[in-house]
């Protein structure tokens, strides 16, 4: 449950979706558990790619 929860908020993170309290609670946390670095940078690249394929499919 506990990295359920770190996940969500590592991919409201990616999207953007954070209050500027959440952000600073997060970047701390990230600090203290860098392990958790990669999985952001991969959750990041998901929410880009999403991103990307959303424009494409309203374009068309």
């Amino acid at each position: 449950m506990k990295e359920q929860l770190e996940s969500n908020a590592l991919t409201k993170y990616a999207a953007g979706l954070m209050e500027a309290e959440e952000l600073r609670i997060l970047e701390e946390w990230l600090k203290e558990n860098p392990q958790y670095l990669n999985t952001l940078a991969l959750i990041q690249q998901q929410v880009r790619a999403m991103s990307t394929e959303l424009k494409f499919a309203l374009n068309d």
